[in-house]
């Protein structure tokens, strides 16, 4: 499981089967942008978020060589089956999606996923996950929350 901090007071834990199948999402110049939702736990106190899962593409998302969308029904009935399934306990992170760039950066179209993720969904969870996978594996994590403007970067390196 991999760590990274956020804010002062809280901590992403990406579980290592999801970096896994993340990194076998590379997308190469010829094909098109994929993603999903991001999944996963969240402490009662909100000082630890894992990410436990990933959704996989599917054919009724949209997509091109340089845009996703995702199927928001679809991913609204992932949300709730698990959620079902889970007790509550497994609950939407964010989202993930593939760039063409290896060493991949948000557009204006993702930092505007981000801020309505936030501002305009009605969830107990005020911190949305963004990650996008470069090329060549290389990720791009982000977050934001109901108290920032945009979607800032969180350290790659990882905690030990």
């Amino acid at each position: 499981m991999q760590r990274y901090r956020v804010l002062q007071d809280s901590l992403l834990c990406i579980e290592d089967s999801v970096l896994k199948t993340l990194k076998k999402r590379c997308q190469n110049s010829q094909m098109n942008e994929r993603g999903g939702i991001l999944l996963g736990k969240v402490t009662e106190d909100y000082s630890q978020f894992t990410i436990t899962e990933v959704s996989e593409p599917s054919v009724e998302d949209s997509s091109g060589p340089l845009y996703f969308h995702r199927n928001q029904a679809r991913a609204q009935k992932i949300i709730n089956q698990r959620w079902k399934e889970s007790d509550g306990e497994i609950n939407y992170l964010g989202e993930w999606h593939t760039h063409p760039q290896i060493n991949p950066i948000p557009s204006g179209i993702d930092y505007l996923l981000a801020w309505e993720s936030v501002y305009k969904n009605v969830t107990e969870i005020d911190t949305i996950f963004m990650i996008i996978v470069g090329m060549t594996g290389n990720l791009y994590i982000g977050y934001q929350n109901r108290g920032m403007k945009k979607l800032e970067r969180i350290n790659i390196i990882p905690l030990r």
